[in-house]
């Protein structure tokens, strides 16, 4: 590559680009690569011995010859290229404003709560092409983001991940929506029937509700029948997209990134409770993309749940048998509980004790209880234990392969943090009971965040550790911090 030292960087809705060659110098002696190492996720892999790159927050372009990097990673970079006297060039682009417009009609039943107020104000401020809305989970973020897509009157593009027939839902409550003006697409047959509904009738949903597998592998065409679809932008074009809303930012991180790095919608919504992510590197990462002043919609917070942290004490030899390539791994502390029939049948019962003073006994009617656990064989072991010493209750799990219907018919759920503890709405969940050691400050508050207040009604959330094992006593600090903050009363005893 010829190098005139002049650098191009163009700004966009959600990400910006920058000239360099394949080798990644953007003149003669500067290379942006040792730049794009703060936007690089590493994972260090014990049995190797090396650090490895897990992620990159960035793309390359090949055909371009130009570099797509997150737009708030735009100053760091000017900062950079001041230092080596890099002189460039900046265009900014308008974003891409669809040619037609829409008409998305809310439900008048359904009416603005003053919680509403200061979110909807900051999700329509169209001074930024970005917005994280971070109202407290329970408050109406997937309502303020239907609203926000009332008010825009564009076709809406809804990422999520595993709750797209909730959206669906939510979006034909809450709009006059009609049925086949909402589209999910899960799994390449439905986006391929998508394309061939518009190219036979020009049909164009007013929703289309995008699962963030499908969307990853869909941006990415890296496999048939992906490679043969028109690309990202195309779909963005044909379907009239101009608004975009995705779930629970948090989540599913680098594919939301790299969805932000091919797109210029002129309204880009982020939805989160807990907009962060729990470690160093990876925190650090996420502030940069998403930096506090795109973050907002958050009123004062309500304290509703009464929190309780119990102390088991079950001894334990050769701790580090838990340990894995990335630390503490509760699976294995399970599996070795599970495989133990006296520590079996003392676990066993620490769990009924409490499952009858905190839920049963003070049971009101349809009220529900959550168990959190790391593995399936653990869930049906309490499945079966349950169901035996209350026989009145219907217990069931929910792990990726029960259907959603046990989340929402049974009276005790006992599913994983992943598959229950995020983006869940479960109707008269009262009491809460987590037995997973962890220490992840964002998981954490989404398992708090299945509980929703209900009138009338005390909730709990139950959390245990075992006083003998020094990691769950170094993870019960971080959740017990986390407890104080969040919980209207907390306390801490013995089993």
């Amino acid at each position: 590559m010829l190098f005139n030292n002049q650098v191009l960087i163009d700004i966009y809705a959600t990400y910006f680009t920058i000239t360099a060659d394949r080798n990644g110098y953007i003149t003669s002696d500067v290379n942006i690569r040792l730049f794009l190492e703060s936007l690089r996720e590493t994972e260090y892999i014990k049995y190797l011995r090396k650090t490895i790159v897990k992620d990159r927050y960035y793309a390359y372009d090949m055909d371009t010859g130009r570099y797509h990097i997150p737009l708030h990673a735009y100053k760091n970079l000017d900062t950079y290229l001041k230092e080596y006297d890099v002189e460039y060039t900046v265009t900014e682009h308008k974003p891409r404003v669809p040619k037609n417009h829409t008409s998305i009609v809310m439900n008048p039943v359904w009416k603005d709560r003053p919680e509403h107020e200061a979110a909807l104000a900051f999700l329509t401020d169209t001074s930024r092409t970005m917005r994280i809305n971070n109202m407290q989970w329970g408050k109406g973020k997937t309502y303020c983001g239907i609203k926000v897509c009332s008010i825009f009157n564009y076709c809406a593009l809804v990422v999520c991940d595993g709750v797209q027939n909730q959206w669906k839902m939510n979006v034909l409550e809450k709009t006059l929506c009609q049925d086949d003006e909402v589209y999910i697409v899960q799994g390449v047959q439905s986006l391929v029937k998508l394309f061939n509904k518009n190219k036979k009738s020009g049909y164009k949903p007013k929703f289309i509700i995008f699962s963030i597998g499908t969307l990853r592998n869909y941006i990415l065409k890296t496999t048939s029948p992906y490679t043969e679809l028109p690309g990202y932008q195309e779909f963005l074009e044909i379907f009239d997209i101009g608004t975009k809303i995705v779930d629970e930012v948090h989540l599913n991180f680098h594919a939301v990134v790299m969805m932000d790095l091919w797109s210029n919608l002129p309204h880009n919504l982020y939805l989160s409770a807990t907009p962060k992510r729990s470690s160093g590197k990876n925190r650090t990462i996420f502030n940069t993309i998403f930096p506090e002043s795109i973050i907002g919609g958050r009123n004062e917070f309500d304290k509703y749940i009464y929190g309780r942290m119990y102390k088991y004490y079950i001894p334990i030899n050769k701790q580090d048998r838990f340990n894995s390539d990335k630390g503490y791994n509760h699976t294995k502390y399970e599996q070795f509980i599970l495989g133990n029939g006296h520590l079996k049948q003392d676990y066993v019962k620490i769990i009924m004790s409490l499952i009858r003073s905190e839920y049963y006994e003070k049971r009101h009617e349809n009220g529900k209880l959550l168990i959190f656990v790391s593995t399936i064989v653990m869930a049906t072991t309490l499945r079966d234990y349950i169901s035996y010493n209350f026989k009145d209750l219907d217990v069931r799990t929910y792990t990726s392969d029960d259907p959603i219907s046990n989340l929402y018919e049974a009276d005790v759920i006992i599913g994983t943090p992943k598959s229950c503890g995020t983006a869940k709405d479960i109707r008269n969940l009262q009491t809460a009971i987590n037995t997973v050691s962890l220490g992840s400050e964002p998981q954490v508050e989404q398992m708090l965040g299945r509980l929703r207040k209900l009138d009338g009604f005390v909730v709990r959330f139950i959390d245990i550790y075992n006083n003998n094992m020094y990691k769950h006593k170094y993870h019960a600090k971080i959740r017990r911090t986390i407890y104080k903050a969040y919980c209207i009363e907390f306390f801490e005893t013995n089993l």
